[in-house]
């Protein structure tokens, strides 16, 4: 989610322990500033934009990371502000703030590797979008009725449980309308709600049958559906067999949960196009990438393109 949202919410729960909005008091500024802090990984961008996709939400959101960087964020407090709180609760609410940042991570569709490294896979349970006013309103005026009602972050808690309660079983029924409205496109394997980034009324949707990827829209509410585009599956073969064991196929199965493959027949080789299926923008999916063979089934090159079909990192 949002740096804003994260600091909002690393905010409340300093209320939560009785310490409001105070620039001086440590036990505030410990999970405001360690509910942001898991994504310094962000500095992994220096590296170019394969590191940081690959690392992004990994070790820092994960338990152990987070412990670190909470624990990390009240030391630091505690030798600045000279001992003016002491350094367990400090340590504790520190902590409790990273923490929040992975839990928040975890409901967007992106999710996090919070298990690591016993478990490697990102968890999410794909139900708030990247930014979500809701939750960011209602954490600001938490935070602000702090100020005047000792009891007002109980009513943010409150108020935050029942959104997310609200939020789980409109995507339910929004699921289960997909899944009645697509039964008819032959053998239904599944329907995949993600969270529009930057629009609470709106889901994205993926759903997959035998023989296709229909990638689209929904309205919460009304249920008015759009879709953008219908992917036809290519049938597996050697070609696509030996891209999906490329470097890239390797980076696509643990980058994605949901991509698609095409291959493409040339006169003198074969291209294997790789499309994450989560993200879609201004016509086109956000991130994808290509794999070069020749008759032989030998990768002749191999790149990825994040964000855009016009940038190209080369894997060597």
């Amino acid at each position: 989610m949002d740096p804003i949202t994260h600091a909002l919410v690393g905010a409340n729960i300093a209320g939560l322990s009785g310490h409001g909005m105070s620039l001086s008091d440590p036990l505030f500024l410990g999970p405001t500033l360690a509910s942001m802090a898991p994504d310094l990984d962000i500095i992994m961008q220096f590296k170019g934009d394969l590191a940081y996709l690959k690392n992004h939400r990994g070790f820092s959101h994960s338990l152990p990371g987070v412990v670190m960087i909470g624990s990390a964020t009240a030391l630091m407090l505690h030798f600045l502000l000279g001992g003016r709180a002491p350094l367990a609760s400090l340590m504790l609410l520190s902590i409790a703030g990273a923490l929040s940042h992975s839990f928040m991570d975890i409901l967007n569709s992106y999710g996090v590797k919070l298990l690591w490294p016993l478990i490697n896979k990102k968890i999410t349970f794909s139900l708030l979008g990247l930014v979500d006013w809701v939750v960011m309103g209602v954490s600001l005026l938490g935070v602000i009725g702090t100020v005047y009602y000792s009891y007002f972050p109980v009513v943010w808690a409150c108020a935050i449980t029942t959104y997310f309660a609200c939020r789980f079983f409109i995507a339910h029924k929004v699921r289960r309308y997909l899944q009645l409205s697509f039964s008819g496109e032959g053998a239904l394997k599944q329907v995949v709600l993600l969270p529009s980034p930057f629009s609470i009324i709106k889901w994205d949707f993926l759903v997959e049958t035998t023989g296709s990827f229909i990638v689209g829209e929904v309205l919460a509410f009304s249920l008015a559906t759009k879709i953008r585009q219908t992917l036809q599956k290519t049938k597996e073969n050697a070609f696509i067999q030996a891209a999906l064991n490329s470097k890239l196929g390797s980076l696509f199965k643990d980058f994605t949960p949901h991509f698609h493959v095409i291959h493409v027949r040339g006169s003198s080789r074969h291209r294997v196009h790789f499309l994450d299926l989560r993200y879609f923008s201004e016509e086109d999916f956000m991130h994808s990438g290509t794999v070069a063979l020749d008759d032989d089934c030998c990768t002749l090159e191999e790149f990825f393109q994040p964000y855009s079909r016009d940038r190209k990192i080369r894997l060597s």
